[in-house]
């Protein structure tokens, strides 16, 4: 336990300080999860928030935060394409199909 004012102090702070930032990160790990399983652009802006917060705060280093939110708008990207090629193929088919 610790014995003098100072530490009893930082104690207090160190574990208010884990609380907050456990919270942050869950909040973060929900966000992505669901962004994940619907990749779009909606889901998007609760990670973007969740990365701003964790930056601000510190717990990643800013040059991770902006990795994660690049790989993240690289999946946002990469589905709508995958989705407009799907289209136009379909459209295709359905054109050949009536001939």
């Amino acid at each position: 336990m610790p014995l003098t004012k100072s530490v009893k102090k930082s104690f207090r702070q160190s574990t208010r300080n884990r609380g907050r930032n456990k919270v942050l990160k869950e909040k973060f790990k929900k966000a992505v999860k669901k962004f994940l399983t619907e990749t779009n652009e909606k889901n998007l802006k609760p990670v973007y928030s969740c990365l701003d917060k964790i930056g601000k705060n510190g717990l990643f280093a800013k040059n991770k935060v902006s990795r994660l939110k690049a790989k993240y708008a690289r999946k946002v990207k990469v589905n709508n394409t995958e989705k407009k090629i799907v289209k136009k193929t379909k459209a295709k088919e359905t054109k050949t199909k009536k001939m």
